[in-house]
């Protein structure tokens, strides 16, 4: 996430929903699958259970957006990625991913 935040916050709000879309796509396809979870405090056991795509999102968001220095501070619950590159299809100047037919 660290490497994509800088192309992130330059980006236009079409391109940062590209960038958010991205991280989850690469977190979820990684072998074996990342998964998005949350701890319930609410229950004795403190079970896991996994986000909804709209949490998802705004928690992926979320880590974007937040400064280098304040992610270790995050809450224990919650981690975040390391080792998200941007996808070698995405243009880094032009800020465009690339298609192929």
């Amino acid at each position: 996430i660290c490497k994509i935040k800088k192309e992130y916050m330059k980006g236009t709000l079409d391109e940062k929903n590209m960038y958010t879309l991205d991280v989850i796509d690469k977190i979820k396809c990684l072998n074996p699958p990342g998964r998005f979870l949350k701890q319930d405090i609410t229950r004795a056991r403190r079970s896991w259970y996994e986000l909804s795509e709209k949490d998802t999102y705004v928690k992926t968001r979320q880590a974007l957006v937040k400064k280098v220095g304040q992610q270790n501070n995050h809450h224990k619950s919650t981690g975040l990625a390391t080792g998200i590159e941007l996808p070698h299809d995405h243009d880094v100047i032009s800020g465009k991913r690339k298609y192929s037919n």
